[in-house]
């Protein structure tokens, strides 16, 4: 069978797979493109693919968008074409059967990926007998409904608190709950089970497949890195070093006594771990890769405050940002290597990873309508929520009215913990030529004392 198949850029990963599936089972695909992921209209994909089964030219046809909304409605504008929306087997199977439908569209967003290229590895998803889910967040369960309706697997486990977690999402779908140190054999190994409770949600959990020596380690040790690369020794040392802890600053960060509590039970549990393979970011498959991950983490969760200063602010009329370079400069006359960053092109993702990795922390806003400003509120709710530990703290401010914003951001790095030997620094308007020296001062200071902290 001839089939024509289209695609715009939100759906090309869907289409690779699904005409990698088609090929292996003998079906020929005429490929209308899009073939990058630059942005592109889809009826210029979608057409010539109805047009060719309009024509005869081929039999059948798919297109995809990242709804499939769009190019079902191109597709059905010609002439004897009766394309169906889909996003289940019971649906193709029907509108073949009673409406005669000639092509089909699937929506990238919703359906289809996930099973597409589980079928072009194994061909039949009904020969799959278990399912195991680690981690029942929506961005790892959403699609586990769809998955169990389309395998219909003997049986699917999850923590036992992955087990209400997941019924509270989809309602009943016959989870068997597993606790750490039970296992099941799927014939040539065992999959044994590690709860991982908060690391990073109570359902978390583990799996350890013992024929491959592979651990299944869900969210623990990965990173938010997506790339056509699979395995860490792919990608260049730098990249890893900070996609890695910009990924535990900003997910775990919060839970590190959990995380240290994994890496300590590790060598007792007994496992021969010649591979991580974790649910966000590349594989880890070389022994010394492994080992740098591990370490990575560790260090990330010890701590330990770092020779490094990070200053973040926001600005309206450039006073406040004028009183950030001013400290910048004084810290960096002390030794110390500082980040500044302008919350106006800097996101909280950012700003939190370089927290994660300093020893002193600087926070600076002008006040508006009585409270700090609003990015600076952001800021300060997301790193106090990801609880960082051992800083040096220092807050600055700029006010015209009143200086709320100043006394807002100094009782957040109090709540964070953090020790602030300097107190809170506002001017009101511009900082003046003995204003711009008195920052400078703060940071030669807070520079020398954070380097004899790290002695």
């Amino acid at each position: 069978m001839k089939i024509a198949i289209a695609c715009d850029h939100g759906a090309l990963a869907l289409k690779e797979a699904v005409k990698a599936h088609l090929t292996a089972r003998g079906m020929e695909c005429v490929d209308f493109g899009t073939f990058t992921k630059d942005s592109c209209d889809y009826p210029d994909f979608a057409r010539p693919a109805a047009e060719a089964v309009s024509t005869g030219a081929c039999e059948r046809g798919i297109v995809m968008c990242t709804t499939g909304i769009g190019v079902s409605i191109t597709a059905n504008k010609v002439h004897g074409i009766r394309c169906a929306l889909l996003s289940d087997p019971v649906s193709a199977r029907l509108t073949r059967e009673h409406n005669d439908a000639n092509m089909m569209a699937l929506g990238a967003g919703f359906v289809g990926e996930l099973l597409a290229r589980i079928r072009s590895v194994i061909g039949d998803v009904t020969k799959i007998d278990y399912i195991v889910s680690n981690h029942a967040e929506p961005d790892h369960s959403g699609g586990l409904p769809a998955t169990i309706e389309a395998i219909k697997p003997e049986k699917v486990f999850a923590s036992p608190v992955g087990q209400k977690t997941l019924t509270a999402y989809y309602g009943d779908l016959g989870i068997t709950p597993v606790k750490t140190g039970e296992a099941i054999s799927i014939g040539k190994g065992n999959i044994a089970f590690v709860e991982t409770k908060m690391l990073h949600w109570p359902d978390s959990m583990v799996t350890y497949l013992d024929s491959e020596k592979i651990l299944f380690s869900q969210d623990a040790f990965g990173m938010h890195l997506a790339g056509s690369r699979r395995f860490a020794d792919e990608y260049a040392p730098f990249i890893l070093e900070y996609e890695g802890r910009k990924y535990f600053a900003n997910i775990l960060n919060h839970l590190a006594p959990k995380v240290i509590e994994l890496l300590d039970a590790l060598p007792g549990l007994n496992l021969d771990i010649q591979m991580i393979a974790p649910d966000h970011g590349p594989i880890w498959r070389r022994p010394e890769d492994i080992r740098w991950i591990l370490d990575l983490y560790r260090d990330c969760a010890m701590q330990l405050p770092k020779p490094r200063a990070v200053v973040a602010f926001s600005t309206m009329w450039h006073s406040t940002e004028r009183l950030a370079e001013a400290l910048a400069d004084g810290i960096r006359s002390a030794g110390v290597e500082v980040k500044v960053m302008d919350l106006h092109v800097n996101d909280r993702s950012a700003v939190m990873t370089e927290v994660a990795n300093c020893g002193l922390m600087a926070f600076g806003a002008p006040t508006m309508n009585n409270q700090v400003f609003p990015d600076m509120a952001d800021i300060l709710c997301y790193v106090k929520g990801l609880r960082p530990k051992n800083k040096i703290g220092f807050a600055f401010s700029s006010y015209g009215w009143s200086g709320e914003g100043g006394k807002q951001i100094a009782a957040e790095l109090t709540a964070m913990g953090a020790e602030q030997p300097c107190e809170l620094f506002q001017v009101k308007y511009m900082p003046t030529a003995e204003d711009m020296k008195r920052m400078f001062e703060n940071g030669e200071k807070l520079g020398r004392l954070l380097l004899e902290r790290v002695k």
